[in-house]
């Protein structure tokens, strides 16, 4: 991995650059730092549906009329200061803040994007993911890993699998971007709700992920998905969750897609979230 697009906005900025700086220094790779404008144009944006999610058209930049230039440089001023202390050579965008159709048209051109759970700062939009992650997590043009509220070390990879192209596809976008995770363990997470994955393919599963992690297994849960994987993921810690596409691909296979914003909502751990 190369770069890592750092998407900036929600109150929990501070924990977010500091887990973009966690990643950055395992991997290496240019930190690359963008403050989002969460301000939408409601006479120009039109609702369209997107690989099952909502994608807004025509995204306006504003002129900040409710942010200061003062609060602007001390979010600025955060992201410098963290990256300095913790040794990262990162870098802002050429334009202090963009909109979300610049982020989007940005995601071809790198490899991972950063984000928080929480796009905005007003209290008064309540629902998560709001819009704006929706359109992100459905646009994006490489993989998104969304940020929990509280970042921890990495000790374990957890890989939800249905069987499916995408889920697979994930998987080997998370082993590729991360190689330097090989120490951590990796466990491949299997809901049964009636249509089992042949064994051989569990095998051939589980051969695959053996080749690129010290520590493999392959784990099987019974029940309905939208309980059962809330369960078995509750009391993780210092883990890394990952999926296939957000919309019509395997999170709404696994679960309905208020049950996709549940499992954002209530983070505990970083998300990775890639489709084709």
């Amino acid at each position: 991995m190369k770069t890592i697009l750092l998407v900036l906005n929600g109150p929990n900025m501070a924990n977010t650059i500091a887990f973009g700086c966690y990643l950055s220094g395992i991997t290496r790779a240019r930190l690359v730092g963008v403050f989002l404008c969460d301000k939408i144009s409601e006479t120009t944006s039109a609702l369209k549906e997107m690989y099952g999610s909502s994608y807004v058209e025509g995204i306006l930049a504003e002129d900040l009329p409710e942010r200061t230039h003062e609060r602007m440089e001390q979010q600025i001023g955060l992201f410098k200061e963290t990256c300095r202390k913790k040794g990262i050579n990162a870098t802002m965008y050429s334009n202090q803040r963009v909109t979300l159709k610049e982020v989007l048209a940005e995601s071809r051109f790198v490899d991972l994007i950063v984000t928080d759970s929480v796009f905005s700062n007003d209290k008064s939009r309540e629902g998560l993911p709001d819009n704006m992650l929706k359109i992100l997590l459905a646009g994006a043009e490489c993989p998104v890993l969304i940020t929990p509220f509280k970042p921890t070390p990495i000790e374990e990879i957890v890989f939800c699998y249905d069987g499916s192209e995408e889920a697979f596809f994930a998987m080997k976008q998370l082993v590729y971007l991360l190689p330097e995770l090989d120490e951590v363990k990796a466990t491949v997470l299997e809901v049964n709700n009636g249509q089992m994955i042949e064994e051989n393919e569990q095998l051939q599963v589980s051969d695959w992920l053996s080749r690129h992690y010290s520590y493999t297994e392959f784990v099987i849960v019974n029940g309905k998905p939208e309980v059962e994987l809330f369960s078995y993921l509750a009391p993780k810690r210092n883990t890394l969750v990952v999926m296939g596409a957000y919309g019509r691909s395997i999170l709404s296979r696994f679960f309905q897609e208020s049950k996709a914003d549940k499992l954002i909502k209530q983070l505990a751990f970083p998300l990775f979230i890639t489709h084709h």
